[in-house]
């Protein structure tokens, strides 16, 4: 085989394995492991204490609605506790929150960071229990008692909800787009956790066992990354819980979403430098895989491989002008870019069928992957979360 073919089909290969080959491997392992398994409908033998920690940074037209989404939901009010911490906020998010007597409040002049914040508020956490959430984010009635559910079985150590963006006919393009990644995302995640553990929880919700809480770098740019799978590293499983359910708004537009992408690149780009024990499969050979598969080879090679194989298609068709299947095959990712390039200049327009730009929208995933190395190389990503806008 010729260098341009083994370059292809290599290509190809990484990317089609990232995007389904993975998936179907889980899928073929739990639908076995399904039918031997006996059906089990695990119960909490008691309510644990449960401390719901916020970081907050200027979210005052958040807060009233995402307070009063807590206080509905299904636990005993005895046992469930609130902690805000407003993190260098200089809005009125600490004034709106000063109405709520029973919501114990931290607050700090100076900015640190989401890292920071959260290693301050568990100084204050006495809980069995901590469930961290955004600001942003609201929580079906039942989602604590579905997260604490899992607990049952000490084994567990961390329990990851499901994030859901609101998006419908009238949502703009961006969190349709969102909405739909997301969704492959949390099927993904549940067949990690069927499978014996998912590898990390989004932060717009899960919960932790208190006492296995360490103590996060100040400069940790993915927290929730950092927390779910240093527990998972410890040897406990990390549970997803798809009845938790934590719902947002999708992103203002794919602007604010690329901001967002590219931190959490640069952030898994910290993570894969910080913690190389994750690629060690003597570790924990099961979480060694799902980390290769699921997330360091979206953050190295499938960008990569994406942008490349229409040059190295291009290539083939030059040199083996006689193969037809490679001639289809360029004009079919020459198609797919064009369309990905209509889906950037409309990006922005008022335009209902959000389908057509899904391929800008993976496109610009892969850029923003690339974008994320060299800001974590360079050190440019600032720790202090930056909040990409959402649709109001």
């Amino acid at each position: 085989m010729t260098t341009p073919l083994f370059l292809y089909w290599f290509c190809f290969a990484i990317i089609l394995y990232s995007y389904a080959g993975y998936a179907l491997i889980l899928l073929a392992y739990v639908t076995t492991k399904r039918r031997k398994r006996k059906p089990t409908n695990p119960q909490p033998q008691t309510h644990p204490s449960v401390t719901i920690v916020v970081a907050a940074f200027n979210e005052h037209d958040i807060v009233i609605p995402k307070v009063e989404n807590t206080q509905q939901i299904n636990y005993p009010a005895n046992k469930l506790t609130q902690i805000w911490v407003t993190d260098g906020s200089t809005d009125n998010t600490l004034k709106l929150l000063s109405q709520y007597p029973n919501i114990k409040v931290i607050h700090r002049d100076e900015r640190l960071g989401k890292a920071a914040a959260i290693n301050h508020a568990m100084e204050h956490v006495t809980s069995d229990i901590t469930i961290f959430s955004d600001a942003n984010t609201m929580l079906n009635p039942n989602s604590v008692m579905e997260l604490i559910t899992p607990f049952a079985n000490p084994k567990v150590g961390c329990v990851a909800g499901e994030k859901r963006i609101d998006y419908g006919y009238n949502s703009n393009a961006s969190s349709t787009s969102e909405g739909i990644y997301w969704k492959y995302e949390s099927l993904i995640k549940q067949l990690e956790s069927e499978s014996g553990s998912t590898l990390s929880a989004a932060g717009e919700l899960f919960a932790i066992r208190t006492e296995l809480f360490q103590k996060l770098n100040p400069n940790t740019i993915l927290d929730d990354f950092e927390l779910s799978t240093q527990i998972a590293l410890n040897g406990h499983s990390v549970v997803y819980a798809k009845k938790a359910i934590a719902t947002e708004k999708g992103s203002l537009n794919f602007e604010e979403e690329q901001k967002r992408k590219i931190r959490i690149a640069a952030g898994g780009f910290q993570m894969l430098f910080k913690h190389p024990e994750l690629l060690n499969p003597l570790n924990n050979a099961a979480l060694t895989f799902k980390y290769l598969s699921h997330k360091v080879l979206r953050w190295t090679l499938v960008p990569l491989a994406a942008l490349l194989i229409p040059f190295i298609n291009l290539w083939i068709v030059i040199t083996h002008p006689s193969k037809p299947f490679y001639i289809i095959s360029l004009f079919l990712l020459i198609l797919f870019y064009i369309v990905a390039f209509y889906g950037y200049l409309i990006k922005n327009s008022s335009t209902k069928n959000h389908y057509t730009l899904l391929p800008y929208f993976a496109t610009m995933t892969h850029i923003s992957e690339i974008h994320g190395f060299v800001r974590y190389i360079f050190k440019e990503q600032n720790p202090k979360w930056e909040k990409a806008q959402r649709v109001i």
